[in-house]
């Protein structure tokens, strides 16, 4: 049996609401152009997307036991165009193994193919959702150093760097909304995966806040408008998007919750 809990609380004086779900109720799917109120799924947005194609990596294992990107695109992360030049450029990307020893969660490695992980395999992930990395575990002397590591030290007109997590397109400084997940384990409570939307936050604020609820590894996923969370409380569907469009904004991908009971 798994299970999910949603819990509605304040970060830095801003609302934040999020799902605490047991890792086996985890999936990554396609919701074919549809907003997280519309797919009829709990969960939250998944990664960047352009159109009808993702820009950052979502994959599922199949019904045949392997793993597959979830649309077009969800194999690898996009390359960057600036002034009509293509930059290849890592994401962060969190993954969740099955291997013959156990079940592992991994966020911390940038990658442009979600196979580029060392020793993976369609046989041996579960699933795989990209964003950028927030280094929960890591403690930083200060928001500054926090930017240097996910950014490398400039402004936010510097191009990108070629073959790294580059995130100056992407405004970590800035407020905006925000979703994350992070996973956490505990031998009280076991594997759980948090599944967060922010109001309006920045990367750090973000990377604070997971690193706060005990995560170990964490990704930063799609923002602003995309950032809708579907969950149930009291017995009832909620849904929320801090920033909506004048018309509800249609998402591609998102991270399910599918637990046999919430709580």
């Amino acid at each position: 049996m798994t299970q999910a809990k949603f819990v509605s609380t304040t970060h830095n004086n801003k609302s934040v609401r999020y799902i605490e779900a047991d890792l086996d109720a985890i999936k990554v799917e396609s919701i074919e152009g549809k907003s997280v109120e519309k797919s009829g799924k709990y969960g939250v947005n998944g990664t960047f997307f352009w159109g009808s194609s993702l820009l950052g990596v979502a994959v599922n294992r199949t019904s045949n036991g392997r793993s597959a990107p979830v649309m077009t695109g969800g194999d690898k992360t996009s390359a960057i165009i600036v002034n009509k030049k293509s930059y290849v450029t890592k994401r962060g990307t969190m993954y969740c193994f099955n291997p013959p020893a156990g079940r592992i969660i991994f966020d911390d490695k940038p990658v442009v193919n979600y196979l580029d992980y060392p020793e993976s395999s369609t046989s041996n992930v579960v699933w795989a959702i990209g964003g950028y990395s927030l280094y929960p575990w890591k403690k930083y002397k200060s928001e500054t150093e926090y930017y240097d590591a996910i950014n490398g030290h400039g402004d936010s007109t510097k191009l990108p760097t070629e073959n790294t997590e580059n995130a100056y397109r992407f405004g970590p400084k800035s407020n905006n909304a925000r979703t994350a997940i992070g996973y956490k384990f505990s031998h009280q409570d076991g594997k759980k995966i948090i599944l967060a939307v922010f109001s309006s936050e920045s990367a750090y604020g973000v990377h604070e806040f997971m690193a706060g609820l005990g995560c170990t590894s964490a990704v930063m996923l799609d923002g602003g408008g995309s950032s809708q969370i579907r969950y149930k409380s009291g017995g009832k569907d909620g849904f929320w998007c801090p920033k909506p469009d004048p018309t509800m904004r249609v998402v591609h991908s998102m991270v399910t919750v599918n637990p046999t009971k919430w709580v």
